[in-house]
């Protein structure tokens, strides 16, 4: 469910691009990354952090948010991949959370994780005036959506999931699990390496940041985040044209750690929805695993959707057919038969 490369850069290094005003909109507020990247989107300020969200599309359309993965990536590959296509039938909000992509610029206390975020959230749907939203999560990002639907019912229309779950823990395990699996064939070197740390003691995200120690992040994801490797290499370009990866603050990570996001589920993201729901899953994912998909929908009491030739980025691998799946889910959402 992390997006290691993201985490790892984290947890050994601070930010070290170099800051660069953006194109659009002006603003006072130092910012990381390329100017190209923050063409078309806006500021919102909340106490001690300005946040960076862009709102497109028919005013009068159903609104969706979408809530990008990690803890600590950005919604940049997400627009490029299905900005376009999506504001065609609804009103989409992409907010990159605080602390990360194109807001990572905030004040050295300011309150990060869980609560926060949410609080973001929320102010942002005001700030807008709408007032019922779907609320679409990637990855981390779904059990953020899941959370914000338990908590806020009233502003909530419905709830897109893809590729999450309510347990870290278990979608980790079946990723040591699956690499080891694998390492005969695809590391033979370091095959039994693999293998004493996939089943050896400690928490599965620090024994997962061991195994891609030894197989190297490209590596690695293109087992268990990709089917088609032209997509993976097309979404590490998008990456590296938006110069923002290693703009999230390390705090963000710790952050959600405190929260108990390494430890297992949480009350606050588990548990029935109260708005109506689909979790959308890759059939070629390795990052979830099935048989979790399968737990995570009924915990959650959401339709399931699988997408065929997807990996953990259905949309970056199917677009097309997961930009319907959002405009049918918030069109029903919002207007229920």
């Amino acid at each position: 469910m992390i997006h290691v490369r993201f985490a790892v850069a984290l947890m050994l290094a601070a930010c070290t691009t170099q800051a660069r005003e953006p194109a659009a909109p002006s603003t006072e507020a130092a910012t990381c990354g390329l100017a190209e990247s923050y063409a078309g989107g806006e500021w919102l300020s909340r106490d001690d952090v300005t946040l960076w969200y862009s709102a497109r599309g028919p005013v009068d359309a159903p609104a969706v948010v979408f809530l990008h993965g990690g803890p600590g990536y950005n919604g940049y590959v997400f627009e490029r991949a299905v900005g376009d296509a999506l504001t065609e039938r609804v009103r989409l909000v992409v907010l990159d959370q605080r602390g990360c992509g194109r807001s990572a610029n905030l004040d050295a206390e300011a309150e990060l994780g869980l609560d926060a975020t949410l609080d973001d959230l929320e102010a942002l749907r005001r700030h807008l005036g709408i007032e019922r939203w779907t609320v679409l999560g990637h990855s981390f990002g779904g059990l953020l959506a899941a959370a914000y639907a338990l908590r806020h019912p009233d502003s909530t229309a419905g709830v897109i999931l893809v590729e999450t779950t309510p347990s870290l823990p278990r979608a980790l395990e079946h990723q040591l699990q699956t690499t080891a699996a694998a390492a005969p064939e695809r590391w033979p070197d370091h095959a039994d390496a693999i293998a004493a740390v996939a089943n050896g003691d400690g928490r599965p995200f620090d024994r997962l940041l061991r195994l891609y120690g030894l197989t190297g992040r490209e590596s690695l994801q293109a087992l268990l985040h990709w089917h088609d490797p032209s997509n993976q290499a097309r979404a590490d370009r998008w990456d590296e044209q938006s110069g923002l990866l290693q703009c999230t603050r390390p705090r963000v990570l710790e952050a959600f750690a405190a929260d108990g996001l390494l430890d297992g589920e949480r009350s606050t993201w588990a548990g029935a929805l109260p708005r109506p729901g689909v979790l959308i899953g890759g059939a070629r994912s390795n990052v979830i695993g099935e048989a979790e998909l399968t737990r995570a929908a009924e915990s959650w009491g959401v339709d399931r959707l699988t997408m065929a030739e997807s990996g953990h980025f259905p949309y970056v691998e199917e677009p097309a057919a997961f930009v319907e799946a959002v405009h049918s889910a918030a069109e029903t959402f919002h207007d229920p038969p």
